[in-house]
């Protein structure tokens, strides 16, 4: 049994043939792209080529009075409305996903209805061979179909003309030579052309592709350094950045020590150990709402209130749940390694400046003594402890289990009053606690 190999010329003829990506969901990208960008020439071309068809008629008329009231019928009553018609149908949204089919329908009509006229005309193909050229010129100029369905209309045309030769009462074999010759010629123009126009779309589609991701990516990088409402800021061109922020709440995370019994561990396995805790803490930022500041070896900073991503959620709540998210992390991660995590955790309420500094190499840092606080609350904390301080209590006494630690030496800052954040209250919890409170009052 023989097998049949494709010859050289062959596989490079279907490779030309060819222009679709092989990852089909960038193709069906591209094809949008494509028919949208098609689209907005087709509409305008076929408004202006529906009355220039349509006013060609006066010229038939003054040379051939006859012959030009045949074509003002012809024109007037079927071509000039089938035109309009198509055009408003381009207007439909839901219609363009099957462009390229309606073009190719649209061109058949004409197409079979050229050969009808020709077949009944006294000299009718001795004139065929423009017509059908004219067609095929109006196709690929009007319409930017990719290039199988103009090999599509151009094949169909050649065929349509060559039955029609043959059928015809009032065609001649010399005229049929000399028709192919030209209508051919104008195959294969279009087709070459149709190639050339579809292969620099493509080009043009994967350039402006990665000019987007590109883009994408340089966004979602400086929304990683900064909030995005100063990044959207930095990008419409403003330099000064420095914003004073009348209450926000600022928490401090720091794993202070990691003891390993077995010495197991490397250093490169602790630094990405502690990549993976802080890529952790990333995502339950991203879940409360808070804009995370900077790292510092193994010291997380973080606030939230800075910008306005969900008003309708309380800022500290937001960060008393994320301390609680960061400490069940913190132990599981320690507990999955078996190995111990000794870390403290400070928060803090109060106003604080915002903004940036650098020119190359922009930050965004905040700065007062809102933020001196939650820094000596976390370093202050005892071991596995959230400190909080008294504006902080104020703001989640009724919704967290919360226990004062009394007055501490805060450096720079003096005696501050200090608590202990627990979990956060259940149903149960929450009437247990109110009880104990209420015997203490009446108590006292």
């Amino acid at each position: 049994m023989t097998t049949m190999v494709p010859s050289m010329s062959s596989r490079r003829f279907l490779k030309w043939l060819n222009l679709s990506f092989a990852d089909k969901a960038l193709e069906r990208e591209f094809i949008e792209y494509y028919v949208q960008g098609a689209l907005r020439v087709s509409q305008i071309l076929m408004l202006i080529g529906a009355f220039a068809y349509y006013s060609t008629f006066i010229s038939d008329y003054t040379m051939d009075p006859p012959t030009g009231h045949e074509n003002h019928i012809i024109r007037g009553i079927f071509a000039f409305p089938v035109m309009i018609s198509c055009t408003a149908i381009f207007f439909w949204k839901k219609t363009h996903k099957f462009y390229e089919i309606i073009v190719t329908v649209y061109y058949i009509i004409p197409c079979i209805t050229s050969c009808y006229i020709y077949s009944n005309m006294n000299i009718g193909f001795e004139h065929s061979t423009l017509g059908f050229i004219l067609l095929l010129m109006a196709a690929n100029l009007t319409f930017t179909v990719r290039l199988k369905y103009t090999l599509f209309i151009s094949i169909f045309a050649l065929s349509a003309m060559i039955f029609s030769y043959i059928y015809a009462d009032n065609a001649s074999s010399g005229w049929l030579y000399i028709s192919l010759k030209y209508l051919l010629t104008a195959v294969l123009f279009s087709s070459i052309s149709a190639h050339l126009r579809e292969g620099n779309a493509r080009t043009r589609f994967l350039t402006e592709r990665a000019i987007v991701d590109s883009q994408a990516r340089n966004d979602d990088l400086l929304y990683a350094m900064m909030p995005r409402n100063v990044a959207q800021r930095v990008q419409a061109g403003e330099t000064n950045i420095a914003d004073s922020l009348g209450e926000v709440t600022i928490i401090f995370a720091n794993i202070t020590g990691v003891r390993d019994p077995n010495k197991t561990l490397r250093l490169s396995d602790r630094v990405r150990g502690l990549n993976q805790l802080f890529s952790a803490f990333d995502v339950e930022a991203e879940r409360y709402n808070v804009e995370k500041i900077k790292t510092m070896d193994g010291c997380y900073m973080a606030i939230a209130g800075l910008s306005p991503k969900n008003t309708t959620s309380d800022h500290t709540e937001d960060t008393a749940n994320f301390a609680l998210a960061v400490r069940a992390i913190m132990k599981k991660w320690g507990h999955s390694l078996g190995i111990s995590v000794n870390f403290r955790i400070g928060i803090h309420v109060g106003p604080i400046v915002a903004g940036i500094i650098g020119v190359q190499r922009l930050r965004f840092d905040c700065w007062g003594d809102s933020v001196n606080i939650a820094s000596r609350l976390e370093s202050s904390a005892e071991n596995g402890n959230i400190y909080i301080s008294e504006s902080t209590y104020w703001r989640l006494k009724q919704k967290f289990l919360i226990e004062s630690v009394g007055d501490i030496e805060l450096k720079g800052v003096g005696n501050t009053a200090a608590y202990r954040l627990g979990n956060r209250f259940d149903e149960k919890t929450f009437i247990s606690f109110l009880e104990k409170h209420s015997l203490a009052q009446k108590a006292t």
